[in-house]
């Protein structure tokens, strides 16, 4: 009995033995996991921290991984947070033991996330290559570290390699990498087969309504109206929040794919709308719904969206362009400048936005100071033919903003030709009353017309009648003031019709301007110039008139720089001579110097227009460039400034990007050494950090190694090169001088800025 007593009291020994280990076990565990929660919650709060901060960019395909862009908001990444989570998984990994796998996967992700969100994205790479059985979320993860490093091509190749060597290669997250990766690459067609299997596989609402909308953001950007439609009714219908930014981004994308006008529908989203300043999108979109059939009503709701705009920079952009658009397709070239010189303000000054424009508004430069000319002028005489309390109505509308002792201040020095001396009052006066009563229209006897003058007489009724007037100042003009005017006038509406026709190619406007001309102001060569830019723009509108004029001034005029202008285009057309110039330019872009110069001293022996003999010089320029050296360029387009003033500002301009173009090349690179480099295909990747991957056309790119002291050194790495790595075999490769490469360099920008 005692014998059997001491073996069960043995066997309970063992017995407590053992579940006081598997207890320990099991808190050791618990510890693990209780480090992990600590982890999550650090983690958590700084990511929540970015969301809260960061601002979809729905002008712009979203991102289908939500977190792929809030480590591009660097200011405001809560470092603090992400430290701490990343110590409570180094600690966890610390306490587990080598099986205990699960625990450790966790834990590396953690570690991983935590220095992804803190840009640490080495360092994240190596925790993420730790997990094992969690691949498809490290793939993810992996993949958003190389889309962020630009590096969509090495993403596309680690998603195939390891998706090859697993069952489920169809799985969530890989679908997701893969799909992301194909949207950075605009590989829109193979994105959309990805993310229809997203669709089907996924229970996540939140991702269903992500992909839908991304879907037609793809194809309204591949111009397939009916399927954008289509699935921005499927983001409508996916249970996603009604207030919430996509909704609103959905409807108003919908309804302009359908073309819906009907203003009472944006009136119920303005009500419906969470925040005020979503006014502005509304209008902005009801805006574009109407612009085809209606570019007035677009520009009344253009106008409404900047009025409820506060910091929306990009959908001011939008909406300035529009407006530009707008004026310029209308002729409105004064207009069209001014929307230009805010859209500068805005435009970031190295894109080639912003150096189109600066192109466009020193082309319209010379138009809109002689437009402007002329409607002060034609205000000067306005005035003249209205009482003194008439114009002291127009002055009062200025008071506001313009002090009383200020306005008169300027009587004594407002005498002299009336466009030179109205610089302050009476800008603003003009400006006030051409607010309230319109721009006039510039036809004959405007200045008489009976019901303006009415509207007018009407409006000064209803002033006070014993008020003391604002301004004491006769606006009489006198005889010898009228004829000045009118000679600058008429001079002025020659001018114009020179530049719409040789800048703008605005014939219309040309004509217009031309026919309001009173010859009796001009000189015998300006009425034989204006008697022939007449016949261009008739020519150019195929009226039939254009040969009577053509005739007279062969017959009249027959040693004329003019008849020898009709001549020449009768052998050379313009359109032709556009085709030469553009061919011109695509020679200069392969290097084919010779023959372009060729073509060019033939050009040169024509009669061309202005606008002509400015594009050859800038080709000829470029040629000068390339054939000799940045400096030569430069001093070519100073020279250029001399010979065509009226492009000053824009050649200056480019003189300047060359200059900083130049400056930051010659900064990255050592002078008075050589490198060497290869031309690859794109898929090519850097071989090692001795080279720098450099742009060369849609198909290639440069593999560049710097800093050899010799042009046989450079040559002899090449060779070395070329031995032992298999990518190069079958390529080519050009030893050349840094000078040169920095050359090649600057002109590799230039062109992308259309420089």
């Amino acid at each position: 009995m005692i014998k059997q007593f001491k073996y069960i009291w043995v066997l309970l020994i063992v017995l407590s033995c053992k579940t006081s280990n598997e207890k320990i076990k099991v808190s050791s565990i618990k510890i693990e996991y209780n480090i992990l929660f600590n982890g999550d919650n650090y983690f958590n709060e700084g990511l929540e921290v970015l969301k809260n901060n960061y601002k979809e960019n729905y002008w712009e395909i979203i991102p289908l991984i939500e977190g792929l862009k809030y480590s591009d908001q660097s200011s405001l990444v809560p470092t603090k947070n992400f430290l701490k989570s990343e110590e409570k998984a180094i600690k966890a990994i610390q306490k587990s033991k080598n099986e205990q796998i699960r625990i450790r996967d966790k834990a590396y992700l953690l570690m991983g996330k935590s220095r992804f969100y803190d840009q640490r994205y080495i360092s994240a790479l190596q925790a993420f290559g730790q997990i094992v059985n969690n691949w498809e979320e490290a793939l993810l993860w992996k993949t958003m570290i190389y889309l962020n490093l630009d590096q969509a091509d090495l993403a596309l190749k680690i998603i195939e390699e390891e998706t090859n060597r697993e069952q489920e290669a169809a799985s969530m997250n890989v679908l997701l990498a893969r799909a992301q990766s194909e949207i950075i690459k605009k590989n829109y067609n193979k994105a959309l087969i990805d993310l229809k299997k997203l669709s089907k596989l996924s229970n996540d609402k939140k991702l269903k309504s992500r992909s839908s909308f991304i879907s037609a953001q793809i194809y309204s950007q591949l111009n397939q109206k009916d399927s954008a439609k289509i699935y921005y009714s499927k983001t409508l219908n996916s249970g996603i929040n009604k207030s919430s930014e996509m909704y609103l981004e959905s409807k108003l994308r919908l309804a302009n794919i359908i073309g819906n006008e009907k203003t009472d529908e944006y009136n119920a989203l303005i009500k419906s709308a969470r925040y005020p300043e979503n006014n502005s999108l509304i209008f902005y979109y009801e805006a574009l719904s109407a612009l085809k059939s209606n570019p007035l009503k677009a520009t009344l709701l253009f106008n409404k969206s900047l009025k409820f705009n506060q910091e929306d920079i990009p959908l001011k952009i939008r909406t300035y362009r529009n407006l530009q658009n707008i004026a310029y397709n209308d002729r409105n070239y004064l207009n069209s400048s001014k929307y230009i010189d805010t859209l500068l303000n805005y435009e970031d000054k190295s894109s080639k936005d912003f150096f189109q424009l600066k192109s466009l508004k020193n082309k319209l430069k010379n138009i809109v100071d002689l437009e402007q000319e002329n409607i002060e002028i034609d205000s000067a005489f306005m005035l003249s033919k209205l009482n003194d309390k008439e114009i002291e109505k127009i002055f009062e509308q200025s008071q506001s903003s313009i002090p009383k002792e200020d306005i008169i201040k300027q009587n004594d020095r407002m005498r002299g030709v009336f466009y030179y001396y109205n610089q302050e009052a009476i800008d603003k006066g003009i400006e006030d009353f051409k607010r309230k009563w319109g721009n006039i229209e510039l036809k004959d006897n405007w200045k008489m017309n009976q019901t303006f003058i009415n509207e007018i007489r009407q409006e000064r009724n209803n002033t006070e009648a014993n008020k003391e007037p604002l301004i004491k100042r006769n606006y009489k003009l006198t005889e010898i003031e009228v004829d000045s005017l009118n000679k600058i006038y008429n001079q002025n509406l020659l001018k114009l019709g020179v530049y719409y026709n040789e800048f703008l190619q605005d014939h219309l406007k040309s004509l217009n301007n031309i026919q309001k001309i009173d010859e009796t102001f001009l000189s015998n060569d300006e009425k034989l110039k204006s008697k022939y830019y007449e016949y261009v723009s008739l020519q150019k509108i195929n009226s039939k008139t254009s040969y009577e004029i053509k005739q007279d001034i062969l017959t009249k005029h027959p040693n004329s720089i003019y008849a020898k202008r009709i001549t020449n285009e009768a052998l050379n057309p313009v359109q032709s001579q556009e085709i030469i110039i553009d061919s011109l330019q695509n020679l200069v872009s392969i290097n084919k110097f010779q023959i372009a110069t060729k073509l060019l001293d033939s050009l040169n022996q024509l009669s061309l227009n202005r606008l002509d003999q400015y594009n050859l010089k800038v080709v000829q320029s470029r040629i000068i460039a390339k054939r000799d050296g940045i400096k030569s360029y430069i001093e070519s387009l100073d020279n250029l400034k001399l010979n065509f003033p009226e492009f000053k500002d824009e050649l200056e301009e480019t003189i300047s990007v060359v200059k900083r173009v130049q400056l930051n090349n010659e900064l990255n690179l050592k002078k008075n050494t050589y490198v060497y480099l290869f031309l690859v295909d794109k898929k090519v990747n850097v071989i090692n950090e001795n080279f720098k991957k450099e742009y060369y056309d849609k198909k290639n790119d440069l593999l560049v190694s710097y800093g050899y002291d010799s042009f046989n050194n450079a040559k002899e790495a090449a060779e070395k090169l070329l031995k032992t790595e298999e990518k190069l075999l079958n390529n080519k490769y050009f030893v050349i001088s840094t000078s040169q490469f920095i050359n090649a360099l600057v002109f590799k920008t230039l062109d992308k800025l259309n420089l």
